[in-house]
């Protein structure tokens, strides 16, 4: 490979990356749900209503049952990706289980099916705030 090639295609990679910066940028803060790692920031948001999100627990109904996060869904970890099969790739997503295991499975099936904008809250066990518990069915 010559020089002129090795300094054209530099070219070519600096103008590709200084035009979709500004295109990836806007894509991670259009509905970012980084922010909500923490239960407080969590909390808040769900006191204030924000439907900007769906916060999911991925555990058994049982579990779910015995006690969840106020504004939380249900969808156990093996059916996350038949379930959320039609929803937007770039919802934010919030997930959590007991631990955070099923939480991180459920993650890495909605990432290869392109999802962008999921994280794994965490452990139910770690939420310092009360639980609601469902009325038998």
């Amino acid at each position: 490979m010559n020089v002129g090639r090795i300094l054209f295609l530099a070219l070519l990679l600096a103008v590709l990356c200084a035009i979709t910066a500004p295109l990836v940028a806007q894509r991670s803060s259009k509905n970012e749900v980084v922010h909500l790692h923490d239960a407080e920031t969590l909390l808040d948001h769900l006191a204030g209503g924000d439907a900007s999100f769906r916060l999911i627990d991925v555990r058994t109904y049982g579990e779910f049952a015995s006690g969840h996060i106020a504004g939380a869904e249900r969808i156990e970890y093996q059916m996350i990706g038949r379930a959320l099969a039609d929803e937007e790739r770039d919802r934010p997503i919030v997930l959590y289980c007991r631990s955070g295991r099923r939480a991180g499975v459920a993650l890495n099936t909605l990432t290869e099916m392109g999802f962008t904008n999921v994280i794994n809250f965490g452990g139910v066990i770690h939420w310092p705030y009360e639980l609601v518990r469902a009325e038998a069915e």
